[in-house]
């Protein structure tokens, strides 16, 4: 459910807290994103501005809420683990996927947001795995016997993820 109010602006997080004073029950703001029609005119009128809120059920909330960086969540993914996010946020060696509940999706980051959080002994893991999982895509016979290596590598991942951000995985 998205809602358009007339601009009367102000910062991103006055938008924002008044978007959820003001959310119908059984709502919550998602983000508010200033908008402009065509021919809209700048100081001192300002005519033809508007804010454009965005509702999402409070069913949603906890299915949405990132608990740690979305890296954190990529490194998990690619190394077998589920994780309490996956029907929102799905990752690959070049980017995360980010979807509704409903599994309508909603951008695409060519990038991992938080990758500098990770240790570096975690980066090298994966490094690793996206070289073994690039050399099978493309055919090379001897990254075929490379299974040990991933699964080394995976285990890295796994143990960083579970000692030091149980609370991503589902319980």
């Amino acid at each position: 459910m998205a809602r358009e109010t007339a601009a009367g602006i102000g910062t991103d997080a006055d938008r924002d807290a008044l978007a959820s004073q003001i959310a119908p029950a059984g709502w919550y703001c998602v983000g508010t994103i200033v908008c402009s029609r065509q021919g809209a005119t700048c100081a001192p009128t300002w005519t033809g501005w508007y804010v454009r809120v965005t509702y999402w059920p409070e069913a949603w909330r906890s299915k949405t809420t990132l608990l740690a960086p979305p890296a954190v969540y990529a490194a998990a993914q690619i190394a077998g683990l589920e994780t309490r996010l996956d029907g929102c946020l799905s990752a690959d060696h070049s980017g995360i996927q980010y979807y509704t509940p409903a599994m309508v999706p909603i951008v695409r980051q060519c990038f991992w947001e938080g990758v500098e959080t990770l240790p570096e002994r975690v980066v090298k893991a994966l490094d690793r795995i996206r070289e073994i999982d690039r050399r099978r895509s493309v055919g090379y016979m001897w990254a075929r016997p490379d299974t040990e290596g991933r699964r080394e590598a995976c285990a890295i991942v796994v143990e960083w993820v579970r000692a030091h951000h149980a609370h991503i995985l589902p319980e």
